[in-house]
């Protein structure tokens, strides 16, 4: 398991790990679903690209989960993985692209619901050689 869900009083709280940013990113994103859903399960024969920009790290990190929990609440899909996830820094931005491997969200079962992410406690950086990130999400 490349992510741990941590103790937290109210929300979820969790770590992603990853040797690469990208595949820290990829970890992000398997334990933001797997708080609504067994993740494993999904069929992931639906592609959706995704191109996000941000000014740093976090900010990528914050808007990546929000796109996700996005996808959730107006296209009623689940996100089996990441493919093809590629960061990059252009200019004074970071920019991230992949494209989801989804399904819809009526064929599987899931539990509970994700507000959005939150700036509270979140954390990304790099620690004896690999990607960490920290994320609390509002439930």
């Amino acid at each position: 398991m490349k992510y741990k869900y941590l103790e937290h009083t109210a929300d979820v709280k969790f770590e992603a790990y990853g040797t690469t940013l990208e595949e820290c990113f990829e970890s992000v994103c398997e334990a933001v679903f797997g708080v609504i859903t067994d993740v494993k399960k999904i069929d992931g024969s639906i592609a959706v690209p995704i191109k996000i920009s941000a000014k740093d790290l976090e900010k990528l990190l914050y808007d990546f989960i929000d796109e996700l929990i996005f996808l959730i609440d107006t296209k009623n899909i689940l996100v089996k993985k990441c493919g093809k996830m590629k960061i990059e820094k252009k200019g004074t931005r970071t920019i991230l692209t992949c494209i989801l491997e989804c399904d819809h969200i009526e064929k599987y079962e899931t539990w509970g619901a994700i507000k959005a992410p939150t700036y509270n406690q979140m954390n990304i950086t790099k620690r004896n050689g690999k990607w960490v990130s920290t994320i609390v999400l509002d439930i």
